[in-house]
């Protein structure tokens, strides 16, 4: 019982355990999705999985890069969503805008250019987590990847102004406020 579980558990140190309904679910949204032509397209050719790119200061662990046979790499990145599956281009923006996406793979293709990697194009996969387990390859756009660059490397630069200066300020306290005033919104009265 309990304690075959927590030596269970413990030999599973470091691994995530799922609960047989979980991973029966994880095992349907693969088999869902290895059925699609844009799993075959994306699996077509020379691949590497989990690459991870670590320089100094700097990394990114990409899902997957495709080798081009013009020598640069097409980047995908996993994404699973359990509260809905955008469905127009806006809630697709939304949801890239307020998870960051567009910053992490700007990032990325930052980083791995560090390293002489060139990464053409930054795929995300997206898979709902729901049966039917709805799934898109979202591609990120020039304008979207310039605007994730510029505020991913502020961002940047902003960590290693707080670690040279042991200092690090809340939002509200970058913007020099102390005190935030609100008022009542009209769909509250």
């Amino acid at each position: 019982g309990k304690a075959a579980y927590a030596e269970f558990l413990e030999n599973c140190e470091g691994k995530s355990v799922l609960k047989k309904a979980d991973f029966d679910n994880v095992l349907a949204m693969v088999k869902k999705f290895r059925s699609t032509d844009a799993y075959l397209n994306m699996m077509n050719g020379e691949v590497s999985t989990e690459v991870s790119i670590i320089g100094p200061e700097k990394k990114a662990r990409f899902d997957l890069l495709k080798k081009h046979p013009k020598g640069f790499y097409i980047a995908y990145d996993l994404k699973t969503t359990s509260k809905g599956f955008p469905q127009t281009e806006r809630d697709w923006q939304r949801w890239f805008i307020n998870y960051g996406y567009y910053m992490q793979a700007a990032w990325y293709i930052h980083v791995a250019g560090l390293a002489g990697i060139k990464v053409a194009a930054f795929n995300f996969v997206a898979i709902s987590t729901k049966a039917p387990y709805e799934h898109a390859v979202v591609k990120v756009d020039a304008d979207f990847l310039h605007a994730g660059t510029e505020k991913a490397l502020a961002a940047f630069d902003l960590y290693k102004k707080c670690c040279l200066e042991s200092s690090w300020p809340g939002t509200f306290e970058m913007q020099g406020k102390s005190v935030i005033e609100i008022s009542m919104p009209k769909w509250g009265v």
